[in-house]
């Protein structure tokens, strides 16, 4: 994978900490690897989003995919640890948290929105928690203080969402002509993650992000990938998916 990654990230600096990560997490997980044909059950549908260029946009559904995968493989790790968690919920509320933005900058509300609409809609969750559901898509956006707690399930979810963070940190330095790509730690203080393997994840994010992208562009000349397909061919090149 490192000629690879050479490609799409314009040199090799930073593979061996991709590769460092990627052996600890499969290592970890001893080939419990999320399967793709269980992480297609709750892919997000166009129609669920608020607004047409909220699902194009830097939150729309291959955000939403990653935030799923990365939730999958950090959920696993941390049960195989010893924590308690409902599973289901975590999926369902990666693929919803961004559902109900009304764009892409600042947008407080968005996760009262989320929550709001988990509540009202009929989606298919065949009795997971929606009450669960909803408070991580709203308590997913306030800081943690402010949430009355913190349970597992948001634990996984803002840390999954933060190591996503990358590429819209990315996008937008870029945009603003920021000589220098930025670095994880111009996106996020790691010192905020909440989940026990979180920083394992860190380095795997910003490639994730660009993987995911290059795999749905090279598709366009034979049948192109969603958004959502491109994400999960990108986990399966890492070995986070199987």
């Amino acid at each position: 994978m490192d000629d690879l990654y050479a490609e799409i990230m314009g040199s090799r600096a930073g593979y061996g900490a991709l590769r460092s990560s990627l052996g600890a997490v499969t290592e970890r997980l001893a080939g419990d690897l999320p399967e793709a044909d269980l992480l297609r059950r709750y892919e997000p549908r166009s129609e669920w989003f608020s607004r047409e260029e909220s699902r194009r946009g830097v939150h729309g559904i291959p955000h939403e995919a990653r935030v799923l995968v990365l939730s999958e493989v950090l959920s696993r790790l941390e049960v195989l640890a010893g924590a308690s968690l409902d599973q289901d919920v975590v999926r369902w509320s990666a693929v919803t948290h961004d559902l109900r933005r009304h764009g892409e900058g600042f947008d407080y509300q968005h996760g009262e929105r989320s929550a709001a609409w988990v509540m009202d809609t009929d989606f298919g969750t065949n009795g997971t928690d929606k009450d669960a559901i909803a408070y991580c898509n709203f308590w997913h956006v306030p800081q943690d203080c402010e949430a009355p707690s913190i349970p597992p399930e948001l634990r996984v979810l803002k840390d999954a969402d933060a190591v996503d963070r990358f590429r819209a940190q990315e996008i937008i330095l870029n945009a603003e002509g920021f000589a220098k790509p930025p670095t994880m730690d111009d996106v996020f203080d790691h010192n905020f993650l909440r989940t026990n393997y979180a920083h394992l994840l860190v380095p795997v994010g910003r490639f994730f992000y660009r993987l995911s992208a290059y795999i749905k562009a090279k598709s366009r000349s034979n049948g192109e990938l969603s958004g959502f397909d491109s994400v999960l061919e990108a986990g399966r090149v890492l070995g986070l998916v199987r």
